[in-house]
């Protein structure tokens, strides 16, 4: 593990700004209500990444004019796209293609023939399934940063790939920083996500939402300044950095055009 990813994940770990939405119940952590978070991941021909954006644009806006029941998010990231949609019961996963079929004759096709286009313009795609962890998810009660999702903002993902041999442990550890932050009352906070499925498995990860990426790097400074937990929750963290394989970061921005929620 390079010492700059170690570094980064470590920042990313004590300056989280909360994630508050993907589709089911994001007022506060309080009324978060258990979810699964389905993503996938779009690679789009770099000539045809203008095109593709204005068919998702398309898409959002037949969404709106005939009533679509579920929010769906997107990020982007150079010519990646990746996108969000929560799910409160697991088996509506299950029915999903057949929901998906009913809208499509709802908009008489229109809908369908929007995404085989949009679908022309995709190199390859991934998707993987994660769970909600409210048990190692912390939300301050002033959170420093609240996603507009009308407006875009940057948004950075990391996650933490666990060693098999070592699940347990990283729970615990991840228990003990949330425990921290309690105790501190500190301003940031950080929702938690484990993977289901996928490649890499184990692995958790965090979103960490601000208006900007200076936002994101002056409210880590401000912590290392002003908060005394980040020197703990450093220690604890560099002092268990075995029960990981590696860290990943990805900073993308949130764009509202191709992004959906039922009003």
């Amino acid at each position: 593990m390079k010492v700059r990813t170690q570094r980064m994940g470590l920042v990313l770990l004590t300056s989280l700004i909360v994630v508050s939405g993907v589709g089911v119940g994001f007022a506060g952590e309080d009324k978060m209500t258990p979810h699964y978070l389905w993503m996938w991941e779009d690679c789009i021909e770099p000539a045809q990444m203008e095109a593709h954006m204005k068919g998702r644009a398309q898409q959002v806006q037949l969404a709106a004019e005939n009533g679509f029941e579920f929010s769906y998010f997107r990020f982007v990231q150079a010519f990646n796209v990746l996108t969000w949609a929560a799910f409160d019961k697991f088996e509506l996963l299950d029915s999903f293609v057949e929901m998906m079929a009913e809208y499509d004759q709802k908009t008489g096709g229109k809908n369908k023939k929007l995404d085989d286009q949009c679908a022309k313009y995709v190199r390859s795609t991934s998707s993987s399934l994660a769970v909600y962890r409210p048990d190692l998810s912390y939300y301050p009660e002033k959170p420093l940063f609240t996603p507009d999702y009308s407006k875009p903002f940057f948004v950075v993902t990391v996650a933490y790939h666990v060693k098999p041999d070592k699940f347990d442990r990283a729970v615990e550890i991840a228990q003990r920083i949330k425990e921290l932050y309690e105790k501190s009352q500190a301003p940031v906070g950080y929702r938690a996500y484990e993977k289901l499925c996928g490649s890499d498995l184990p692995t958790f990860f965090a979103v960490i939402y601000a208006k900007d990426k200076a936002q994101l790097v002056e409210n880590e400074e401000k912590n290392q300044e002003q908060d005394p937990i980040s020197a703990q929750i450093e220690r604890l963290f560099n002092a268990n950095l075995d029960v990981l394989s590696g860290i990943d970061t990805v900073e993308r921005q949130y764009v509202p055009e191709m992004s959906y929620m039922p009003r």
